[in-house]
């Protein structure tokens, strides 16, 4: 008997502790699922593909049989595009056109009343390509490459900012081309950016590219031992817009010393050495602007 009992208050107790899943979210939640007069919550609109939206929301109102969604473009009227029943939280709709969107959810009471609105952020078809990156084609021209773009554009436009120049231009392509070469006015940092161009003549926002630096080393530094008191130091790949090439050696611990600096087309040079000692040589080219490029450095040979 009094096992019996016990089990009974157990039973009796688990019954106390269970809470429903709606009772769990009316608890947790921020929303008032008891309050009809709250917009739907957490409403949200993407270009799904090139030719639909999904509007997608989280809640709607205890008691509401359905919600209806809205649209506007380009700052006209509002229209119903789509409507859903009982928890529906989503809507596909088409694309009629290019254009800015605006997308707002209300619930449906039972008296075929409307709540309040949630909205959507504004949405445009333009927008920018789903990549863009840029690559080195030779020392004067990047490779500039992007993404898939949607029905609406016409055009692509590239941009090109040297430096702290502002962004210029440099190419205009058909939609379905991918690639824009573009040439370089000389050494310095670059970036690049990519938009698109709808139908109706509108520029959408830009996806950018990382920045490249064109002031680099020459590409190949060698240095061969010609004989017990010459080595013969040779290079190639220096910049279009180096107008000489400086050739340094460093014996042992001690600093490097110029020993020639010859014209941008010169590509070896012989350099006396003086005695036994362990050598290295760089090669530096002097850019058109009187700067100098970054170096390239041999290994060391050892002479005895």
């Amino acid at each position: 008997m009094k096992t019996t009992l016990a089990l009974l208050a157990l039973m009796l107790l688990g019954a106390g502790c269970y809470s429903s899943p709606v009772a769990d979210f009316e608890r947790d939640s921020p929303y008032d699922l008891g309050n009809p007069n709250l917009p739907p919550t957490d409403v949200k609109a993407v270009v799904y593909n090139e030719d639909r939206f999904l509007i997608s929301w989280t809640h709607i109102a205890q008691g509401a049989i359905g919600a209806v969604v809205e649209q506007q473009i380009n700052d006209g009227p509002f229209t119903k595009v789509g409507e859903v029943s009982n928890f529906g939280t989503f809507v596909f709709t088409t694309i009629p056109a290019p254009g800015r969107y605006v997308f707002r959810v209300a619930a449906e009471r039972a008296d075929h009343s409307f709540g309040p609105y949630g909205y959507a952020d504004t949405l445009s078809t333009n927008t920018p390509p789903t990549f863009v990156a840029a690559t080195v084609i030779d020392a004067a021209t990047f490779g500039v490459s992007w993404g898939t773009t949607n029905k609406w554009v016409s055009t692509v436009i590239v941009e090109m900012k040297r430096d702290n120049q502002p962004f210029v231009e440099v190419a205009q392509v058909e939609r379905n081309v991918r690639f824009a070469p573009v040439s370089l006015p000389g050494p310095g940092s670059y970036t690049f950016r990519v938009a698109s161009q709808s139908t109706d003549g509108l520029r959408g926002p830009y996806r950018y590219t990382g920045t490249f630096t064109t002031v680099f080393p020459p590409l190949t530094v060698a240095a061969t031992q010609l004989d017990n008191a010459t080595f013969g130091v040779s290079w190639s790949g220096v910049l279009p817009w180096t107008s000489a090439v400086r050739v340094e050696r460093k014996r042992d611990n001690e600093p490097f010393v110029l020993v020639g600096e010859v014209e941008v087309g010169v590509r070896f040079l012989p350099v006396p050495i003086s005695g036994p000692g362990s050598y290295t040589f760089r090669v530096t080219p002097r850019l058109t602007d009187g700067s100098l490029g970054p170096p390239s450095t041999t290994g060391t040979f050892t002479v005895r």
